[in-house]
């Protein structure tokens, strides 16, 4: 795999929807020059860091001023979580909840926890792409539920509408990885945008069409019903 520099407009941008981000659903302003992504060498390091631990992540192959080269760490699992159904289905997304638990358990957090930064070899998950630093500006609690709704809204797709799985793979991660604060912040999460649910009778069709609506009310439903 091979990862290139960034341009600054993209990372200063990310950097001030981050600190909304944060602002909105965990009450915690940081300031967005916190939360800018980090460049090369920052993955770099992290990427070194989480593998002396033990953790599942690329090895480091060649690292540049303008690239980063890292081993074949397998097929994406989202593509995988695509083509199967049923319950090899429900197994697989059951292995992306633990896997998180079992990271976040450890004191770690990702900052890009979607299924498109998770992939699958040889029976195992692997993580990539650790560019993000909002952990180093938030409390590991926040950061981790952060990473709770990055994963549960990119798994959504996946559900085929099982609002109770969802519930349950929920709960699952919780009973894998207690945390009484990202607990708490997804339930306040929860309260602040809990009322938009009442729109969707008005909506209709649309949220069909749009894929990240379509995403928020099912996420937000998922964390009501909890």
């Amino acid at each position: 795999m091979v990862k290139y520099k960034q341009t600054a407009a993209p990372r200063y941008l990310r950097s001030w929807m981050a600190s909304a981000a944060c602002a909105f659903m965990f009450n915690e302003w940081v300031r967005p020059v916190r939360l800018r992504a980090g460049g090369l060498g920052h993955e770099a390091a992290r990427l070194h860091a989480l593998r002396k631990q033990g953790l599942r992540v690329p090895r480091l192959v060649l690292q540049t001023p303008d690239f980063l080269v890292m081993e074949y760490c397998g097929e994406d699992l989202a593509q995988r979580i695509k083509r199967s159904q049923g319950a090899e289905r429900a197994a697989l997304l059951g292995r992306v909840v633990d896997e998180l638990a079992e990271f976040h358990r450890a004191g770690h957090w990702h900052g890009g926890a979607q299924l498109r930064n998770l992939t699958w070899h040889q029976g195992q998950i692997y993580r990539i792409d650790f560019e993000e630093t909002a952990g180093l500006s938030i409390s590991l609690e926040l950061a981790q539920a952060y990473d709770i709704l990055l994963a549960f809204h990119s798994l959504i797709d996946y559900l085929d509408g099982d609002i109770a799985l969802g519930v349950a793979l929920l709960d699952r991660y919780f009973q894998r990885a207690p945390s009484a604060k990202a607990d708490s912040a997804l339930r306040r999460l929860e309260r602040k945008v809990g009322w938009w649910t009442k729109l969707e009778p008005l909506l209709g069709g649309s949220i069909r069409k749009h894929k990240d609506i379509r995403r928020a009310f099912i996420l937000t439903r998922v964390l009501q019903r909890r």
